[in-house]
């Protein structure tokens, strides 16, 4: 009997040593005797290319006693990459900060592939001195590897940091507020979009303000797009506009519930505020983002009054959705055109017809026939009646 015993110990001693899972089960039993779990632990740290080690070097930090955690913080700078990694992230997992120096060696050691390993190390091991490497790799890497970053670093646990980067917004000078602007809109806490709204008004082409757009692309709503129609009207020339204009495009999404208002609030006040007649067609470019009852009459009004007539055509024609059809219908319908005019407004009748959208059929048949009622020659019936029976078949 104590042969089998002894046979059947050996038998599991060596089946530890060849499976991982084993070995690290053995390690959480030694822990309950103690001096036999730190012997194990040693062993992982003296051959940490073992099966199982890197096992054993997880459970320790994990849990492990305060001695444990120890003596592999001590050890991991001098241990395989492989291990580095483990422990980098069991550390991260407990939330320990004690190997951020490393972590950040690592990460800026030049080898790029390690940076998706490392990343969402830091959002349990990383403090504000990880900040500046990590925007560092925010505003060097790709989108997507720029997408991760901020992820990381929103999720960071940052004591008053939040509180800090309002009063930083306000006193910081430099490269130190780009960044905090930076910051400011990945971490984005309540009120942060005012505050930056604040400083784009203020800064008025200074170093800052391409890093304040950048920022308010990110968290930008309705109350941004309000102020970005107010400097597109007063830019001073078609280049200087182009930065609002490009965010403006790029938040449109945001804000498609409140576009009357904005419309209201901002686009027509910008208008009126100048008579640039290249600021204004800096404006109408930003109609796409703001289609709706109130843009479409506008258009409308604007041909009627022949007030850049070329380039309101243009915008309703890009419109190109069953929503346009009644402004294309009442520009149909105006006097003082040209003929070529009055062909082009026919044809974006005849194009909407033709395009392949879930509407009614009786509401597309209704619309075919206003516009065969009003058109002007033969020709452009028969274009009308051509579209609307190739839609039916």
């Amino acid at each position: 009997l104590h042969a089998y015993f002894l046979a059947l110990a050996v038998l599991c001693l060596s089946s530890a040593l060849a499976n991982p899972a084993t070995k690290y089960t053995e390690f959480l039993a030694a822990q309950e005797v103690g001096e036999p779990a730190l012997e194990l632990l040693d062993a992982a740290l003296e051959d940490p290319n073992q099966r199982g080690a890197n096992d054993v070097l997880r459970a320790a930090i994990l849990r492990g006693c305060p001695e444990m955690r120890d003596r592999v913080a001590e050890a991991s700078a001098e241990l395989p990459l492989a291990s580095q990694l483990v422990i980098h992230g069991a550390f991260s997992d407990r939330g320990d900060a004690r190997l951020e120096a490393e972590l950040i060696s690592l990460f800026t050691s030049g080898k790029d592939e390690l940076q998706p390993l490392l990343l969402p190390f830091f959002m349990g091991s990383g403090t504000q001195a990880s900040l500046p490497i990590l925007l560092e790799a925010f505003e060097a890497g790709d989108a997507r590897f720029a997408n991760h970053v901020a992820s990381v670093i929103l999720r960071m646990s940052l004591s008053d940091f939040d509180q800090a980067l309002e009063r930083r917004l306000t006193q910081d000078q430099g490269q130190a507020l780009t960044q905090a602007i930076t910051l400011a809109s990945i971490r984005n806490p309540p009120g942060t979009e005012a505050a930056l709204i604040e400083l784009l008004l203020a800064a008025d082409g200074t170093e800052h303000q391409e890093a304040l757009l950048a920022a308010l692309e990110r968290i930008g709503t309705a109350d941004t797009a309000r102020v970005l129609l107010h400097l597109i009207g007063r830019s001073e020339n078609p280049a200087s506009a182009r930065p609002f204009q490009a965010v403006f495009r790029r938040i449109g999404p945001r804000f498609i519930s409140e576009v009357p208002s904005v419309w209201e609030d901002a686009f027509i006040p910008a208008w009126n505020d100048t008579r640039e007649e290249s600021i204004r067609v800096g404006l109408l470019l930003m109609i796409p983002a703001l289609r709706g009852a109130e843009s479409g009459a506008f258009l409308v009004e604007l041909i009627h009054q022949d007030t850049l007539r070329g380039r309101a055509l243009a915008q309703l024609r890009s419109w190109n959705q069953w929503a346009a059809g009644e402004y294309i219908l009442a520009a149909a319908a105006l006097e003082g055109l040209t003929e070529g005019e009055r062909r082009a407004v026919f044809q974006m009748g005849t194009e909407l017809l033709t395009r392949r959208t879930e509407i009614d059929p009786e509401e597309r048949e209704a619309f075919a026939h206003r516009l065969i009622s009003m058109a002007p020659d033969a020709e452009i019936r028969a274009s009308v009646e051509a579209a609307l029976a190739g839609e039916s078949r």
